[in-house]
């Protein structure tokens, strides 16, 4: 019995390490995603998709409530006092043109939800893409980090050795130990930086924050732009805010029409069943009733939807106008980052870490200090980021020019 506790310790721990090593694999064998299957996924479970779904069903409703015909109203009168009793139908009928532009407006609201659940999951997809491009953008960080951490180990292990042997100073050791210190704590920076942006990415994607995320994907992959001409062109076809805002004066135009017809009063039909019970006499009634447009000719409604039409067409010109400002702006970004990304792939990384390698040679040959060496590595550590934050600022400019072009996402 005395060896029951250890038994038990012994045991948790082998599940511990089992369970650790399950985990282990199971994150080495998860399919890798895609930035297409991870945009296919935050479509599917983001709450804003769903919004817009069901405001398509409810425009739906009103359409086909656009449709209806006036209910007809029955009346029934019993009077007693002179012995007759009626009953009997009455009936609106609508002017067909007015139907027509009750049921026009209907539409043209149905066509503005649908639109606008497109814009909706542009939006939904933009946020897809920042997520997956910050994700990328946070693992190219946290290795760069490495990359350093390992270089500072390896020159302070080289400055011990040295320092052993007697050729340099034990300054020099503490020197690269605080470095090495450094290093990894500005590692242990970026991994956060890359657990807060996966976590991000899983909540997207309806996954829990500390579920395993493999992406099939890499910040130097190229992803061209057209011409900028055409980009404006395509933009304008097919940019779901202009879309949206163009239904917008179609509708508007629309509903002033509706407001004309106003001075048009609708007819009403009354069929009526008389009967005099003192006489025994029963005899149909026809009526035709209908209002005069005398004292309230409808002037300020008509004016107010004459306004409305201005106002929708003004909102589409200042539309049109930010979105040709966002589409420059995006696409200016893009070729900025792009030279940027080009320079350091044309020499700068790699003469970087030439210096850096030459420095430590130097330093190792007694023909160089180590200021110099540390200096170099730095700079070798800074054009790596900076070359990863060009990229990364290509991409997102790239996701920026994408939704002001209006590229609509595949279904």
């Amino acid at each position: 019995m005395r060896n029951f506790p250890r038994r038990l310790c012994r045991f948790c721990l082998t599940v511990v390490v089992l369970l650790g090593q399950s985990a282990l694999l199971s994150a080495q064998e998860l399919p890798a995603l895609t930035l297409q299957e991870a945009e296919g996924q935050v479509l599917a479970v983001h709450p804003l998709t769903q919004v817009a779904q069901a405001r398509v069903k409810a425009a739906l409703g009103l359409m086909r409530q656009a449709r209806a015909y006036p209910n007809p109203s029955f009346a029934f009168a019993n009077n007693n006092f002179a012995l007759e009793r009626t009953f009997g139908l009455t009936q609106s009928i609508e002017w067909p043109f007015r139907r027509g532009y009750r049921i026009g407006v209907a539409r043209t609201d149905e066509q503005i939800t649908e639109e606008e659940q497109e814009s909706v999951r542009q939006d939904v997809v933009a946020i897809a893409r920042e997520a997956f491009f910050t994700v990328l953008f946070a693992q190219e960080s946290a290795r760069v980090a490495d990359a350093f951490v390992q270089a500072t180990r390896h020159l302070q292990g080289s400055t011990e050795k040295l320092f052993a042997e007697g050729d340099i100073a034990e300054f020099d050791v503490m020197k690269t130990k605080v470095e090495a210190l450094r290093a990894e704590t500005d590692l242990g920076k970026a991994q956060g930086q890359l657990q807060t942006a996966q976590s991000g990415l899983n909540l997207l994607l309806g996954r829990a924050e500390q579920a395993p995320l493999v992406l099939a994907g890499s910040l130097l992959t190229a992803r061209p732009l057209r011409p900028l001409a055409e980009l404006w062109s395509a933009a304008e076809e097919q940019n779901p805010l202009l879309l949206v805002q163009r239904r917008t004066v179609e509708r508007e135009q629309l509903n002033l029409k509706l407001a004309r017809t106003a001075l048009l009063p609708d007819v009403s039909i009354d069929v009526t069943h008389g009967e005099d019970r003192q006489t025994g006499r029963v005899a149909p009634l026809l009526g035709l009733s209908f209002s005069f447009p005398l004292w309230d000719r409808k002037e300020g409604a008509t004016e107010a939807a004459r306004q409305k039409v201005a106002e929708a067409e003004a909102t589409l010109r200042a539309t049109q106008l930010q979105v040709h400002q966002t589409l420059l702006t995006a696409y200016n970004n893009w070729q900025i980052a792009r030279d940027q990304a080009d320079a350091f792939t044309k020499g700068l990384v790699v003469q970087a870490e030439q210096a850096a390698t030459l420095a430590e040679q130097s330093y190792h040959e007694g023909a160089g200090d180590l200021l110099g060496v540390l200096d170099a590595e730095r700079s070798l550590l800074t054009v790596r980021r900076d070359y990863a934050l060009a990229l990364f600022a290509m991409h997102m400019a790239w996701v920026m020019v994408e939704r002001a072009v209006g590229v609509r996402p595949e279904p």
